[in-house]
This record gives structure tokens, sequence and C-alpha cells, in this order.
């Protein structure tokens, strides 16, 4: 199954992007596509989304069709989700 993948902030800068798509498994989990698409990625963007320990940083929001979700809520994913990756932003 495919899912839309549009990265946002310092993620989408990293990632040199603004969307990508993701092909994994009927049923994969967020999670699992996190992963995924941390995998297939350098490794500073990888860096962005998981800690040294291989930790999810929850900093960055994930939203799957416009809804916010948390990392460790972990819902299936479905065919022509749209998963959205955000990193914080500051400013002043």
């Amino acid at each position: 199954m495919k899912i839309n993948i549009k990265y946002f902030a310092q993620i989408k800068k990293e990632a040199g992007k603004p969307s990508d798509i993701l092909e994994v498994p009927s049923g994969a989990s967020l999670q699992e596509c996190i992963r995924k698409i941390g995998d297939s990625n350098t490794a500073s963007f990888k860096n962005m989304l998981f800690d040294e320990s291989g930790a999810y940083r929850d900093t960055i929001v994930l939203m799957v069709n416009s809804i916010q979700v948390r990392y460790a809520e972990n819902p299936v994913m479905h065919d022509g989700d749209e998963l959205m990756l955000m990193s914080p932003i500051a400013g002043g």
C-alpha cells in the first residue's frame, strides 16, 4: 500500500523535498512507517526522528489525515493515508 508523506519545517529541509510516497505492506503501523522513513533517508534525517538509543523523539509532530497522533498510539495505516511530519519551529 502507498502512504503519502509530507514534510514540514526543518524535516522538509533535511529531506530535500516537500513530500514522498512510502510503500509499505498492508496493515503497517505508524511506527513501522516512521522507521522506514528514517531508514530510507540520511543519517542526519534519521537523527531528527530518533535519538542515539533508537527511541523516537517526541518533539516531532505527527499527523495522520490531518489528525495529530502520538508515536506511542501506533495506529494502523491504510492505503492512501497522508502522514505529515513536522519539526518544532522556534523563533522570535
